[in-house]
């Protein structure tokens, strides 16, 4: 019997019950053929090595030195002292994990990834992985859904930046150990990449307004006592099944007058921008969400009323905000820390998604409102007709008071798209669309999400927008002849928070969590 194989696969089933049981079927089938003749293995060619150790290839191409593997891997080792996370997508044998795990600190986490069991078991089979199983943060994702992958190296509960998550690690991708599952890691390495562009996003953000958001949230504490969350509202409410998310792009235009139709059976969602075009056309959103905390965001919702809607907001907006003539107010999570730490005592006010736009935001209130059915109106992440906006947003009205001869409303549009290094990209005509980075980094948020919800069916109302894979179009005229009936109506109640506990929490995050706040806004 083999015994390398024997002791690994006690260690497996020690450390990874659970894992081991899923794969049980198959760990008895491979044991019977293959675990004692590694040199007969179907999957990697198994040879011996110049130094007297076990190599192995894939199609003719080396995995490992066929010299020295164990030598060859210690290489790997210097690379990963300074990161939170070690990623291996594939690793053949196992030489270069084996190697990393000898040095490895207790705070960090070694992550291992692979589509195909056998290939897992097949580095059983051969090398001793008994370090490797010895490590304390130890995660082996075997056949992973692509759409669960990022949960297991980024904190879910946390904004991603450029010192945590997979902007914190180091990727062991040795193109050889992917060879046998190139589309799966492939994706695998496309999602890494996708999180760590949007961590830099977030960084750039945090850096740019954390000042601004510690004066406004510090300002806005009252607004704790005085607000019904997100969380109390949704408890206390029925479910709508079926809600329109509206931003400001400029499809919406065309979009208006059925809205004014589709507003009676639908829940209307709408993020700030758009808020001026629907009132003016006598739509009345259920709900508006705004999170930007810049005075310039609060502009948009300045001089108007809207009270038959709920205004949703954290707080960090802008105090001027909470002025706002609505139907009531809500409060829901920040992404700093003042929101966080108070939800921890008080508990949570509603995490309504960290996928960088205020749309995205507008998605995640429509599913935890129980929506069955999304439509996205105005949505187009990308330069439609070369236009940012509808026409009469307040982008063009700002725009509008500084025109000239010398500098034009469509020369202030073109700026701002030049500027933002616009790419080119499909819509659902299959038509190309000029769009760019950031709009693409949302767009696949919105397809990540959706992956994930395959019980709520997501369409746009648009043919021009750029295209979200797993997004489907509705006419949007077919979608008025289509429904009938009434949307539910929606209550709001009395906050929950007790002011006692509240002062407590108070006084401990002035003293304790402020102070290290404003020294990092100093940097």
């Amino acid at each position: 019997m083999n015994s390398i194989w024997n002791k690994n696969l006690q260690a497996f089933k020690r450390r990874f019950p659970s894992l081991f049981e899923i794969y049980s079927s198959q760990i008895t089938e491979f044991e019977k053929k293959h675990a004692d003749n590694i040199t007969e293995n179907p999957f990697l060619t198994i040879t011996q090595a110049k130094n007297g150790e076990m190599t192995a290839s894939f199609n003719g191409i080396l995995l490992h030195s066929a010299y020295n593997p164990s030598r060859e891997a210690e290489a790997v080792v210097s690379e990963t002292k300074d990161v939170k996370n070690i990623i291996f997508p594939g690793f053949g044998l196992g030489y270069q994990v084996n190697a990393v795990s000898r040095e490895i600190r207790n705070d960090q986490r070694l992550i291992l990834i692979e589509e195909d069991i056998n290939f897992f078991l097949t580095a059983l089979s051969v090398l001793d992985w008994q370090n490797v199983f010895k490590v304390s943060n130890l995660i082996i994702a075997v056949s992973c859904p692509l759409d669960q992958l990022i949960s297991l190296i980024e904190e879910q509960n946390e904004i991603g930046l450029n010192d945590n998550g997979v902007s914190n690690s180091f990727i062991v991708s040795h193109n050889a150990f992917m060879l046998h599952s190139k589309k799966y890691f492939d994706q695998v390495l496309e999602i890494i990449n996708r999180n760590k562009k949007k961590n830099e996003l977030n960084t750039s953000t945090m850096n740019r307004f954390l000042k601004l958001w510690i004066r406004n949230s510090t300002k806005n504490l009252n607004q704790i006592l005085k607000r019904q969350t997100v969380n109390d509202f949704i408890k206390m409410n029925p479910k709508a099944e079926n809600c329109i998310v509206v931003a400001a792009g400029p499809s919406l235009q065309s979009l208006l007058e059925p809205l004014k139709i589709l507003q009676k059976t639908n829940t209307i969602i709408c993020v700030e921008t758009a808020l001026h075009a629907l009132l003016r056309n006598d739509i009345n959103p259920d709900f508006i969400i705004i999170t930007d905390p810049q005075y310039y965001a609060y502009r948009h919702l300045s001089f108007l009323k809207a009270p038959q809607s709920i205004l949703i907001a954290p707080i960090s907006v802008h105090q001027a905000v909470f002025r706002f003539m609505a139907k009531d107010i809500l409060l829901c999570s920040d992404k700093i820390p003042i929101s966080s730490y108070f939800e921890q005592t008080l508990g949570e006010f509603g995490n309504l998604g960290a996928g960088g736009s205020v749309a995205s935001c507008a998605w995640t209130l429509a599913k935890q409102l129980g929506a069955k059915n999304i439509y996205l109106a105005g949505l187009d992440l990308a330069y439609i007709s070369k236009e940012t906006h509808i026409k009469g947003s307040n982008a063009e009205k700002q725009w509008n008071t500084e025109n000239s001869r010398s500098k034009t409303i469509e020369q202030f549009s073109f700026s701002s798209m030049i500027n933002s290094n616009p790419e080119v990209a499909l819509n659902y005509k299959n038509e190309k669309v000029l769009t760019d980075s950031k709009m693409k980094m949302f767009a696949w948020w919105f397809e990540s999400q959706i992956q994930k919800n395959p019980d709520i069916k997501t369409y746009t109302l648009s043919e021009k927008s750029l295209k979200i894979p797993c997004v489907s179009t509705k006419d949007v005229e077919e979608l008025c002849k289509e429904q009938k009936g009434s949307k539910c109506t929606f209550i709001t109640g009395k906050p929950y928070v007790n002011e006692e506990q509240f002062k407590k929490t108070e006084e401990a995050f002035r003293k304790d969590i402020l102070p290290s706040l404003l020294k990092r806004t100093e940097k």
